[in-house]
């Protein structure tokens, strides 16, 4: 990571790992297996500001202040339909290879699958 940049937090997936700047953005590497090393993404996630991050196998989540969860896949390209659903708050949210999940405020919990609610 390069040390001109500060970074409030960092979340490791199978083959990607996201830092979420102190201004909020996210932003990428990825496991390149020809250069067998970390690189940083072409594109960063254009999700905007989120305050808390995620990471699964291919794809970021994030925590936006409104406390909505928002997702993307490794290439930076926001998921267009609500995510987890719409309209819930969210506590947490927790990825792995393939799914994520969401604390919501009033203790629920809904979960992705491949960018489809379960």
């Amino acid at each position: 990571m390069p040390e001109e940049e500060r970074f409030s937090a960092i979340s490791m997936g199978s083959w990607i790992f996201y830092a979420l700047r102190q201004n909020g953005t996210p932003t990428c590497w990825h496991w390149d297996m020809v250069a067998d090393s970390w690189v940083r993404a072409n594109k960063d996630p254009d999700v905007g500001e989120i305050v808390s991050i995620s990471t699964g196998g291919l794809h970021g989540c994030g925590l936006q202040e409104t406390w909505e969860a928002v997702c993307w896949h490794v290439s930076g390209h926001r998921h267009p339909e609500p995510v987890p659903s719409e309209n819930a708050l969210f506590v947490a949210i927790a990825s792995e290879t393939f799914h994520t999940c969401g604390l919501g405020a009033d203790g629920s919990r809904l979960c992705r699958l491949e960018n489809r609610i379960e």
